[in-house]
């Protein structure tokens, strides 16, 4: 994919991609529709993979849906990892494995970075690594942030190389922030 896609002419559709995806340039996807109700977006099945070119190229991708729902059933940034992901807004949020490798961004992952997120369940790990110091997570939700570790998966890791600077990670809620199990 080497150029934005925009739908937004109307509202109440799903933009479904079912396959791999390669960046080819940084990318918006943006669904955030005119109408009442806005656009879906989602990446059917564990094939549809979201990958850079090269990680060395330092490829973005950034989601904007609005109040539609984005699910990601494939891993973004599993061979190839992106410098950046951001989903800007959306009523709820699935994803599974996502890896960044960048440093650049303030945020190289970032969820809810313009409206906080209706929801978020993460079923695969969230990891800002990739060989490079890593880069920080942000996740703003208004509503549930979920772990689902049915299948061994569903953590959150910041890596580091040698040089030993890691990135921080920030959860914007509102007055309770609640966990089952401590925080380590």
């Amino acid at each position: 994919l080497g150029g934005n896609v925009t739908v937004d002419d109307q509202g109440t559709n799903e933009i479904t991609f079912t396959g791999a995806v390669v960046l080819a340039a940084n990318v918006v996807i943006d669904v955030d529709g005119a109408a009442v109700t806005d656009n879906s977006l989602r990446f059917s099945g564990t094939g549809s993979t979201v990958n850079a070119d090269a990680a060395t190229n330092d490829r973005q991708l950034t989601i904007v849906a609005g109040a539609g729902n984005v699910r990601f059933e494939g891993d973004v940034g599993g061979s190839q990892a992106l410098a950046l992901f951001r989903v800007d807004s959306a009523a709820s949020l699935v994803l599974n494995d996502v890896t960044v490798a960048g440093t650049t961004a303030a945020d190289t992952i970032n969820l809810g970075a313009i409206a906080a997120l209706g929801g978020l369940t993460l079923q695969g790990n969230l990891r800002t690594d990739g060989g490079t110091d890593a880069g920080n997570l942000r996740i703003h939700a208004t509503g549930p942030v979920r772990l689902d570790a049915a299948g061994g998966a569903g953590s959150i890791r910041l890596d580091t190389d040698a040089g030993g600077a890691d990135g921080n990670v920030v959860f914007v809620a509102g007055s309770n922030l609640v966990s089952l199990t401590p925080f380590e």
